[in-house]
């Protein structure tokens, strides 16, 4: 269907983006803590933006699901591998966030999927490299 053909064009930077919000989250937190902002903007900050990170990784994880050839493909690319690994990242600090805000198995098991999803880019990466040397 069409709807299913629209994730097919979700652009990998929009898992660097994620990264990148959640951590803006974080800090706006952190200031609010240090009384540089008030507490319960940074409460907020932290709450929406964790909210809006996992919507991004969300949508990057339902076009794996239904794309998992061109997902493969982007994680050799040389620009859009990295951004893959970025969204790693990103769901390792979400699972930090479900951890401390959630439930302690759900921020493990959050953590468990970004470390494996991390080192699998890495392995795809590294491989489409060795390949284009020979």
């Amino acid at each position: 269907t069409v709807r299913n053909r629209s994730f097919k064009y979700i652009p990998p930077p929009l898992m660097a983006c994620a990264l990148g919000t959640i951590s803006l989250g974080r800090v706006w937190w952190l200031a609010s803590t240090a009384g540089l902002v008030p507490h319960l903007f940074g409460l907020y900050a932290r709450v929406v933006l964790s909210i809006v990170t996992a919507a991004c990784l969300l949508l990057y994880s339902v076009k794996a699901l239904f794309y998992p050839k061109v997902v493969l493909k982007e994680t050799s690319d040389f620009m859009k591998g990295p951004a893959l690994a970025a969204g790693c990242m990103a769901l390792m600090v979400l699972a930090n966030e479900a951890r401390q805000s959630a439930n302690l198995l759900l921020g493990q098991t959050l953590w468990f999927i970004a470390v494996v999803g991390h080192e699998f880019i890495f392995v795809a990466f590294v491989c489409s490299r060795l390949k284009e040397v020979r």
